[in-house]
Formats: C-alpha cells, structure tokens, sequence
C-alpha cells in the first residue's frame, strides 16, 4: 500500500484552454478541482460579473458543506489602447487569478502586478 504524498496540488490554465469554454463551464471546472484540494491558477482576468458569479457559486456550495473559497488575482489590463478596446466591446482578459478551498489556502497577498500565497499542507 503506497502512501500519498504531503503537498499542495497547483493546476495552470492557459487562455487557450479557458477560451475554448463558456463561463459556465470555467466554473464547472474550477469547482471539480478546488473540491478535491487543488489551487488553480488562470492565465487571464476576470470581469467583475464573472468575479460576482464566482463568489454566489461558492456561497451555494459553502451551504452544502463546501468550505468555500479563497480566490485573488490582477488585470494585467492597462493604459489608454486598453479602455478603447473595453468601450468597442473587444475584451482582452490578460492578467492572472488564482483559486483554491479555503481549507487549502491560508493566506494570500495581493499587489497591483503580483500575488503571493500561503497554502497548508494536507
């Protein structure tokens, strides 16, 4: 019988991968892997409704026995080309957030252009 290893599970996915599913299915997604202990880590931002969306998700969960979450992230997003995108309609979601159960992570800071966290150990 083997034991499991201690750790932290960290997943990465691509704007490619995320591009390809609908918002519904991100958080179908995110979910499976945070309930089983896993941070996830997206390479691109989130817009305030998909932020809100997020939160009322984990709201639902918590009150079936889920922990709930812990998620922080930055928009990469700035300068004057970038707000006349947003006000054509042309989104481009560069920036990072990270995701995870907030029984696994313990403490995050979050800066303008970076994002540090702590994570316990199963």
């Amino acid at each position: 019988m083997r034991k499991s290893a201690k750790g932290i599970n960290i997943e990465f996915l691509s704007r490619e991968r995320l591009a390809r599913k609908s918002f519904n299915e991100k958080l179908k997604m995110i979910f499976d892997k945070v309930k089983n202990r896993t941070i996830v880590v997206l390479e691109e931002a989130l817009t305030a409704d998909e932020k809100k969306l997020l939160i009322e998700r984990s709201v639902r969960e918590a009150k079936a026995g889920f922990p709930g979450i812990e998620f922080v992230g930055f928009d990469a997003r700035a300068g004057p080309f970038d707000a006349i995108t947003r006000l054509f309609g042309w989104e481009r979601r560069e920036g990072l957030v990270v995701v995870g159960s907030s029984d696994v992570i313990e403490k995050v800071r979050e800066e303008k252009d970076a994002i540090s966290l702590l994570a316990k150990l199963r």
